[in-house]
């Protein structure tokens, strides 16, 4: 193969992986390190009992620590029967003034060094829809794999950092 081609396959290889910046190959080439795992949504809710207006995500490591967090915020997102084994996360979107809004979470993840990388989409109602004049509070149940350690780090649809369990020490 001549240097020319090898040069124009080059190029090609380049501008696919930078195309890639915004597509699930792109992300997990960007954020989830060497080890892609894929995590499972148990349950959703729109009203989880949110009372701040950021975004975050809390860590369970078993179904009686996130039967604890249910019934403190009044809400069942999923019966104990039916939950898997743990660990899990919540990601909770935040308090919002209307209907509309709501969260999803891929099942391709990663995990990077100790901590489990997710990418989510973080839904708003268009500007001109009509929406039910509600306070919701969307939410996501996310079953994690096993054998991180530190937290768990929610990017969202830009690629910026949204929620993350660890604290700002």
């Amino acid at each position: 193969m001549g240097s020319k081609m090898k040069f124009v396959l080059s190029a090609a290889a380049a501008a696919l992986l930078l195309s890639g910046c915004t597509s699930d190959l792109g992300w997990l080439l960007r954020f989830s390190g060497d080890n892609p795992v894929e995590v499972r949504e148990l349950a959703r809710s729109i009203q989880c009992g949110t009372t701040s207006d950021k975004s975050a995500v809390s860590v369970f490591t078993d179904a009686a620590e996130l039967r604890q967090w249910q019934d403190q915020r009044g809400i069942k997102l999923i019966d104990g029967d039916a939950m898997p084994a743990g660990p899990y996360a919540v990601v909770e979107m935040g308090q919002r003034p209307t209907g509309g809004y709501g969260v999803a979470i891929s099942r391709k993840a990663g995990i990077r060094r100790d901590l489990v990388v997710l990418k989510g989409t973080f839904i708003s109602p268009a500007a001109d829809s009509a929406v039910a004049q509600v306070v919701t509070s969307p939410c996501v149940l996310v079953g994690l794999p096993t054998g991180f350690n530190r937290g768990v780090v929610v990017f969202n649809q830009a690629g910026e950092i949204q929620a993350t369990s660890l604290s700002k020490q």
